[in-house]
């Protein structure tokens, strides 16, 4: 993680940014080992304020899209992984219409990798990720971007384990 400008933004800085050009996010789906249930977290700020969603972040400058999903798990789940936990996944555009700056929307390029929880992990939630539970892979009431993420991450785990 050499070089890594682990800048937080202040909240005028990050305004300015988000009207003129979209951030890069890295998210983690979390399956169970049956690959029949994933783990969402109920969103406490804006974008998706209470929608339940994958967990991530943005991408810090100079940082890999691995680094940034291992950062992401470590600071806001307590899951200590490495690289070779994850597999990339997909890529999706999204266009929320709100954000955390009033009428400012919020713009990303969302880069996902797939996890599986090992069971009896013990996780460790940051402040933004108050409520979670598991939820079926088919429940139709799930966001559309959740949706995605999950069909993409199951292609790449089914390849693996050629089902």
């Amino acid at each position: 993680m050499s070089n890594i400008v682990n800048t937080f933004l202040s909240n005028e800085d990050y305004s300015t940014i988000i009207k003129s050009v979209p951030i890069c996010t890295v998210d983690i789906v979390i399956f169970n080992q049956d690959l029949n249930k994933v783990l969402l977290f109920k969103r406490e700020n804006k974008p998706m304020q209470g929608v339940y969603f994958t967990a991530g972040g943005r991408l810090f400058k100079n940082e890999s899209l691995e680094e940034c999903a291992v950062r992401q798990a470590k600071t806001e789940l307590g899951l200590d992984i490495s690289k070779s936990d994850i597999k990339p996944a997909g890529f999706v555009n999204e266009i929320f219409e709100d954000s955390a700056f009033g009428d400012i929307n919020y713009h990303t390029l969302n880069c996902f990798f797939s996890y599986i929880l090992k069971p009896n992990t013990e996780l460790k939630f940051d402040p933004q990720h108050k409520t979670f539970d598991w939820f079926s892979i088919d429940d139709a009431s799930l966001n559309e971007f959740v949706k995605y993420r999950i069909e993409k991450c199951l292609q790449v785990e089914k390849e693996i384990r050629h089902f």
